[in-house]
């Protein structure tokens, strides 16, 4: 535990003078709680958020085949059979669930199931499948964790 807890300390800064000035003002002023929630991400006010993460938790120890897809995907467009397969899983791992469609066409459902996605990971909710979105649908649930606990 020790051993853990140097290594964990080794990657924080020391905090600036300022800093120090103003978490004993809070402390002595009975305002610890306000000061280290002020520290928290904002994607913790986020709707879905908290049941987003406590899923990831669940999900971290497994592992996924990535997503892959050539240039942007949006609404009207068609999917190759693998990737619609892997796209639909990913969502699902979200908790986000969409009924295939045997024509595997970007419909109003697969557009506002991505929107839900990027709206619970931070994105820009535009509905359009791009690199960050891949990003995200592609990282691992570990990987999720650590970046929305930064």
């Amino acid at each position: 535990m020790a051993v853990y807890h140097r290594i964990w300390l080794s990657h924080l800064s020391r905090p600036s003078a300022t800093e120090v000035d103003l978490m004993v003002k809070a402390f002595e002023a009975g305002n610890e709680l306000r000061y280290i929630t002020s520290f928290a991400s904002p994607m913790l006010k986020q709707d879905g958020f908290e049941n987003a993460y406590i899923d990831l938790v669940s999900k971290s120890q497994m592992t996924n085949v990535d997503y892959e897809q050539f240039g942007l995907k949006r609404l009207g467009d068609s999917f190759p059979d693998a990737s619609y397969s892997v796209l639909l899983e990913r969502l699902s791992e979200s908790n986000i669930f969409v009924a295939a469609r045997e024509d595997r066409v970007f419909d109003e459902s697969l557009e506002l199931a991505i929107r839900q996605f990027q709206t619970i990971y931070g994105l820009n909710d535009d509905g359009i499948i791009g690199p960050n979105t891949i990003e995200w649908l592609n990282k691992s649930a570990s990987d999720k964790l650590t970046d929305l606990s930064a």
